[in-house]
């Protein structure tokens, strides 16, 4: 599915129809620069993604889990640019090829975990922490979750 086209002036808009998460063949889904909201559905079905690239939406909700194990031919996911919320998932540190745009979702919060350091380019826009930087006295970048505005350091 790639409805992103430079020479489209149509945009996709509304909530995903969680029929997508059935259909289990896709290999790449590519939604970015639509005007796509609401929460992502269920993918985990989709076990044969290779690219997942819904950014510059308004999805909203928690970072699904299952980009971790149960999609394991998945290399690439492009989140950044939505309403994500939260902390980053523990299970996403499965699977050890993948890369993983997150930024410029101001509601992702609270430390980054060591696995998937390395794996996420860019942390701008979001209020997690990068211990790599705070633990060696660089600048602090993000806040704890559940902290409304997150706050900066040591909660």
């Amino acid at each position: 599915v790639d409805t992103q086209s430079p020479t489209s002036k149509e945009r996709l808009r509304g909530v995903l129809p969680s029929s997508i998460g059935d259909m289990t063949a896709l290999r790449i889904i590519n939604l970015a620069n639509n005007d796509v909201s609401g929460r992502l559905p269920n993918l985990s079905l989709l076990t044969s993604l290779e690219q997942l690239i819904i950014a510059q939406n308004n999805i909203e909700g928690t970072l699904p889990t299952y980009l971790g194990l149960r999609m394991p031919y998945l290399r690439f996911a492009s989140l950044a640019g939505n309403k994500f919320s939260g902390p980053i998932p523990l299970e996403w540190c499965e699977g050890d090829r993948r890369r993983i745009d997150i930024y410029d979702n101001a509601a992702l919060c609270d430390e980054v975990p060591p696995c998937m350091q390395g794996r996420i380019p860019s942390y701008k826009g979001t209020a997690l922490l990068d211990p790599l930087k705070t633990s060696i006295g660089g600048e602090v970048t993000g806040g704890k979750c559940g902290i409304a505005p997150p706050i900066c350091g040591d909660a």
